[in-house]
């Protein structure tokens, strides 16, 4: 009975995670055999540590997944990784690891922002260390994404970087 469940577990998972839209595509081999990615677990078992304010649990799940996500040098990679990891580092005060990470995410992405996902943490944690010269740069790249490939989530988190950038510049009738 065990298994049976099991599997009707991975078997919901799957689909749930498929109608996400979300790409586990395991080029490198990297996985759970579960049928999700590591990409992925990082990701999810990380975010919800930092949400529940585990700090010391998200630690080693960002030290795996930023250098996976970098190397990669795929948008679906990076941008995930960077709304878990950006705001990890703001809230454990690792400012100069923040800035460095947020440029290479600019340098990589370059105006090439994922339709799929949403990028409101990476504009909020910017914000929120007080980056405003990054979240404009931020906000410009995101412009530069094709128009064809933007879709609402990327009109969101640029709606919300403007207010949030509008606010630290002291413009809040802009906000």
């Amino acid at each position: 009975h065990a298994v049976h469940v099991a599997r009707r577990l991975r078997l919901f998972l799957g689909l749930f995670l498929l109608r996400l839209g979300l790409n586990f595509g395991r080029r490198d081999g990297r996985g759970l055999g579960l049928g999700i990615s590591l990409w992925l677990w990082l990701g999810l078992v990380g975010g919800m540590a930092l949400r529940r304010g585990d700090l010391k649990a998200v630690e080693p799940l960002v030290a795996e997944l930023q250098p996976m996500a970098l190397e990669s040098g795929e948008a679906q990679r990076i941008v995930p990784m960077a709304c878990v990891v950006l705001p990890w580092l703001l809230v454990t005060g690792r400012s100069e690891e923040l800035r460095s990470l947020a440029e290479q995410v600019l340098t990589t992405l370059d105006g090439q922002w994922p339709a799929t996902f949403t990028a409101v943490p990476v504009v909020t944690a910017l914000a929120a260390a007080g980056e405003a010269e990054l979240l404009q740069r931020t906000i410009d790249s995101m412009r530069r994404t094709p128009i064809e490939v933007q879709t609402a989530k990327l009109g969101i988190a640029l709606t919300a970087g403007e207010g949030l950038l509008a606010l630290l510049q002291q413009r809040a009738d802009d906000a």
